[in-house]
């Protein structure tokens, strides 16, 4: 039933935050979670509200996210970091708080409705240390940035320009809250992972949720359709964010090996769509692992050439740029194949979305063939934007050392994908909404 993901997007929320910066993503961590909750809020009304205020609490985590990394391009001084961490602070007190409290309230009352296994106290405990842990967090963020308010004869100065000494002594609060706030999420990350491991252990529970899934929400065909066109396209629609290309002195900032991740959900949440889903999957996950590894190896080659202005004039370029590019380009080569793969089930999904309800009147049905035409055609352009896109993704991310702009036309051609892509989702979208 996907419990299991619950707990591995837990793995996403127990470390602290320094700053605006977040070392393991929680909107990866959230996503995660949302999948997990999915199958047993079809059944459980207390689970369904917990996932719409989870829904936001992944927004939140998107906001964090867009923010650090616009502070590396706007350049932030230590007072407006303040200003954005104080405003996450609150904002997860306020939407993240209650939606980890919802969560496992919502899981004990499932399990006591479905069995007879009466309220657990780890469940109640699991709750308790959330509200800890997450205040905890907010406050160990916010702490060490206070000291870009300082006071020189009684007047406060912004940006950091105060009291000497004040560099030092935000590096050991910093420190000092981050081992406190660690410490705090280990044991909650302890004590929610236990709570959830009983109940996913709990043989009568998971026995009864299948077989009411299987019985009340397998068997609704618009349901299980109008689901897995939404998931399937919102995830790859997201993948293509981080293939935006992002220089910040001579590093790339945004990591393309998510692509291969959020790829894998994606088929993972097209269901019927995807006849070989370990298949596409395995292949995402190789995707993956050869852009984590060019990733790697572009921060070797940055960290050896960013003071050169001309680097391939170096003697040790190519010792640093080959390894770097091959891996680049396989990992793009592997890329392509993903989209044709993604090109077909979304023609799949179209054919059986639109006039999926059936009509007796010609009229409709000719309707219904014009506009499902017009929609796998346009399907078909997007996958070749896209395979444009990733040719000339490689191409330019080979000519990076030769073409300082390489990465802003990269970044170019992928806005024409998303754009594109979002109109065809859209319509898509609307179609599917029909048969409900």
């Amino acid at each position: 039933m996907g419990i299991g993901y619950i707990i591995a997007g837990m793995f996403f929320l127990f470390e602290p935050f320094i700053g605006v910066a977040d070392i393991l993503p929680d909107f990866i961590g959230y996503l995660l979670i949302l999948h997990g909750m999915s199958k047993i809020a079809d059944l459980e009304i207390k689970i369904s509200e917990a996932k719409m205020k989870m829904q936001s609490a992944l927004y939140v985590s998107l906001g964090r996210f867009a923010v650090y990394v616009f502070s590396f391009l706007a350049d932030f001084d230590d007072t407006l970091k303040l200003v954005f961490v104080f405003a996450f602070a609150v904002l997860d007190i306020f939407f993240v708080l209650p939606a980890f409290s919802s969560l496992f309230n919502g899981l004990d009352y499932a399990r006591m409705r479905f069995t007879s296994v009466a309220n657990s106290p780890k469940f109640s405990d699991a709750g308790k240390l959330s509200a800890i842990f997450l205040i905890v967090r907010a406050v160990g963020a916010v702490v060490p940035e206070l000291t870009s308010l300082s006071t020189d004869y009684g007047y406060v100065q912004s940006g950091g320009g105060g009291l000497e000494g004040n560099g030092v002594i935000r590096i050991m609060l910093i420190m000092v809250c981050a081992a406190v706030v660690l410490l705090f999420g280990i044991v909650w990350l302890s004590a929610v992972c236990g709570a959830i491991s009983e109940l996913r252990k709990d043989k009568e529970f998971v026995s009864v949720i299948e077989k009411k899934y299987a019985a009340e929400i397998m068997t609704d065909k618009t349901l299980a359709m109008r689901r897995s066109v939404k998931n399937f396209w919102r995830i790859w629609f997201a993948a293509f964010f981080f293939l935006f290309c992002i220089s910040i002195d001579y590093y790339y900032i945004i990591p393309e090996f998510v692509f291969g991740i959020c790829a894998f959900f994606a088929f993972r949440g097209a269901g019927k769509y995807e006849s070989e889903p370990k298949k596409i999957g395995a292949l995402c996950l190789c995707s993956s692992g050869i852009m984590a590894t060019s990733y790697v190896l572009l921060f070797r080659y940055s960290a050896r050439m960013e003071s050169d202005l001309f680097p391939y004039q170096n003697d040790d370029f190519l010792q640093y740029y080959l390894p770097y590019i091959i891996f680049a380009v396989a990992g793009y080569a592997v890329m392509i194949f993903i989209c044709k793969r993604a090109n077909s089930v979304m023609k799949k999904m179209t054919q059986d979305c639109i006039g999926l309800r059936g009509s007796s009147d010609a009229r409709r049905r000719e309707i219904d063939e014009d506009m499902r035409t017009n929609i796998c055609a346009r399907i078909d352009r997007l996958f070749v934007i896209e395979c444009v896109s990733v040719v000339l993704g490689a191409v330019l991310t080979a000519l990076i050392p030769w073409f300082s702009l390489a990465w802003a036309v990269k970044s170019l051609l992928n806005i024409i994908v998303v754009v594109y892509m979002y109109s065809v989702m859209s319509d898509v979208f609307a179609e599917a909404e029909k048969v409900l």
